[in-house]
């Protein structure tokens, strides 16, 4: 089941807010299309496409995160000549979505969770358990986050930010972001990090939303409010989709 994600007032959700230093007159605009991604029932992803300025000779770090959730996965291991489920991993303080791409490769370096953005960033607030309470190597988390770029849900993109123009008070730059088509519905946050000399001169920070529409709409809304009857029309859906196909290969003597 999809975690539920909890709402916010739209007012806050569009809202912009400017993190830097007081006084320091940088220059502060960022823009974010699409701000409401739908995902229908023919939905196979979608770009985002994030444009800000920033302050002249700074490198920047623009990050598109989802919420945090807690997650449980199974855990293989062979015994004898089989291979079972052996126990289970408690993943917390992981997002649901996790893309960073920056202006200069070196800030992005360490792609195993090294370095002090991407993937560094996130070791340090996120945590692999086993279902017995003891904490997972670094090996088991590289693990888990080639699982998440499988699934096109966690991405880096070194030097992916693009200088777009610059001036002595201000540089554009734009980043651009594929969602998957497997991405929740939710709130995620961006976030745009001018750096200059190792310091956070400026933050920027917004908002997108994803929901589902139409037919997939309709069907979490039975699942989670009706469960009996969502059972019930899988059943029923089951049974035409075998009639039909046995009617089919069957030369129209329906299965059997």
């Amino acid at each position: 089941m999809v975690p539920r994600v909890r709402s916010f007032p739209r007012a806050v959700l569009w809202a912009v807010f400017l993190v830097g230093l007081p006084g320091a007159g940088w220059p502060s605009q960022l823009e974010v299309a699409p701000r409401r991604v739908e995902i229908g029932a023919f939905f196979g992803g979608k770009e985002v496409v994030v444009s800000a300025e920033i302050p002249p000779l700074a490198d920047a770090v623009v990050e598109l995160v989802g919420e945090d959730v807690a997650e449980t996965l199974v855990r293989k291991g062979r015994i004898g000549p089989l291979w079972m489920n052996v126990g289970e991993i408690v993943a917390q303080g992981f997002p649901t979505l996790y893309m960073v791409a920056s202006t200069s490769s070196f800030l992005l370096a360490g792609g195993d969770g090294s370095g002090s953005w991407g993937y560094g960033k996130l070791r340090e607030q996120a945590r692999l358990e086993e279902s017995g309470g003891v904490e997972e190597s670094d090996s088991m988390l590289r693990e888990f986050i080639k699982l998440k770029e499988t699934q096109g849900l966690y991405k880096l993109l070194p030097a992916g930010v693009e200088l777009v123009s610059e001036d002595e008070t201000a540089q554009s730059i734009r980043a651009r972001f594929p969602l998957p088509r497997c991405i929740r519905p939710g709130t995620y946050t961006v976030s745009v990090s001018a750096i200059r000399g190792g310091e956070v001169l400026q933050r920027q920070q917004t908002w997108i939303e994803v929901e589902m529409t139409g037919f997939p709409r309709l069907l979490r809304s039975l699942a989670e409010d009706y469960p009996m009857v969502y059972g019930i029309m899988a059943v029923v859906a089951a049974m035409l989709a075998g009639y039909g196909l046995g009617w089919l290969f069957g030369g129209g003597r329906g299965s059997h």
